[in-house]
C-alpha cells in the first residue's frame, strides 16, 4: 500500500511502543519515502499544533480563535481530526475562517457542552437547566458529561490559584499543558470562587461514584443536586 500510495495521502500509524524502531523494513521504508510528522498524545496543546501545522503546510490562513474552536468541538480522535481537517483542502478561500469551520465542520456534539459546562461553573441557574434539559433529552452519556465538569472545573480553579500566585499566562500555558489563548477567553467568561469550584469537583466525584455503585439515576438525582451546588 505505501508503495503505491496516492499523491497528498496522509497515512496515520499508531505504535505501540515510544520508539521507531529502524531495524524494521517498512520503518525504514518510512523514512525515506515520505515526510514524517510524529504526533504524541493528544494533549490540547498538541492538538492545537497539529492543526496550525496542517493549515500551514496546505498553505491556508487560519486564526488562533477558529483553532480552539475545532479542537473544542471534534472528539479527542486523530482519525475523525484528520478526516474534518482534510474537508477544508479544497476550499477556495485562502483564509480558512470561523465562519467557514462552523458551517462545514461535523456536529459531533448536539448541544455546546463547553457552554453548559460554563454556566454550571458561573452558577448560571437559568442557562444551565436549558441547556441541561437539552443534552437530557439527546444523550445518555451522563458519564462523559461529569468528566468533562470535573476537567474544566480543575482547569478553571488550578487557573485561578496559578493567576493569584502573579503566575504568568505563558508560564500557566506550560503548567496546565494547555494555549494562552484558552487562558485568555477563561479569564475572560469565568467568574468563579474557589471554594464553589471545589465543593463541585466533590459533588461530581460523589455523582459519578453513586452512579457506578447503581444508587444515583441519570437525570433527577443529578439535576437536583446540580441546582443545590450552584445555589450555594
Amino acid at each position: 500500500m505505501l508503495s503505491k500510495i496516492a499523491p497528498n495521502t496522509e497515512v496515520i500509524f499508531t505504535l505501540n511502543s515510544d520508539k521507531f524502531s529502524k531495524k524494521l523494513k517498512i520503518a525504514n521504508f518510512i523514512k525515506y519515502n515520505f515526510e514524517i510528522y510524529k504526533i504524541e498524545k493528544l494533549s490540547e496543546q498538541t492538538t492545537f499544533n497539529y492543526i496550525n501545522e496542517f493549515f500551514k503546510r496546505n498553505n491556508k490562513i487560519i486564526e488562533n480563535e477558529t483553532i480552539s474552536y475545532i479542537v473544542n468541538n471534534l472528539p479527542n480522535d486523530m482519525q475523525v481530526i484528520s478526516n474534518e481537517l482534510n474537508k477544508f483542502i479544497n476550499i477556495p478561500e485562502n483564509e480558512i475562517t470561523l465562519k467557514i469551520v462552523a458551517e462545514n465542520l461535523n456536529k459531533y456534539f448536539d448541544v455546546d457542552i463547553f457552554e453548559l459546562s460554563n454556566h454550571f461553573i458561573n452558577n448560571d441557574l437559568t442557562g444551565f437547566l436549558n441547556k441541561f434539559k437539552d443534552f437530557s433529552i439527546i444523550n445518555n452519556d451522563l458519564t462523559g458529561f461529569l468528566s468533562l465538569l470535573n476537567t474544566n472545573l480543575s482547569f478553571t480553579r488550578n487557573l485561578i490559584i496559578l493567576k493569584n500566585q502573579g503566575v504568568s499566562d505563558q508560564e500557566i500555558a506550560k503548567k496546565l499543558n494547555t494555549t494562552p489563548y484558552r487562558i485568555k477567553m477563561t479569564l475572560k467568561f469565568i467568574k468563579a470562587d474557589i471554594n464553589n469550584l471545589n465543593d463541585k469537583i466533590i459533588l461530581l466525584y460523589n455523582l459519578n461514584k453513586k452512579m457506578m455503585q447503581g444508587k444515583s439515576d441519570n437525570k433527577i438525582i443529578p439535576e437536583y443536586e446540580f441546582l443545590k451546588v450552584m445555589k450555594g
